[in-house]
């Protein structure tokens, strides 16, 4: 997980209390997700849609 939180110490309050949310949808990320590899998939994906829409 990264980020800058402030959000409080109180119970549920906690970021993995909060969910995950990708594109305004909540996402339950695997237990072995490597963020450095989903980081570039998505940078990969978000390039190859610009290409596609400047074609």
């Amino acid at each position: 997980m990264t980020g800058k939180w402030h959000v409080g110490a109180g119970q549920g309050l906690n970021p993995s209390d909060r969910g995950f949310y990708l594109n305004r949808h909540r996402i339950e990320p695997p237990d072995d997700l490597y963020v450095t590899d989903d980081f570039t998939d998505q940078a990969i994906g978000f390039i190859d849609e610009a290409v596609t829409e400047t074609i």
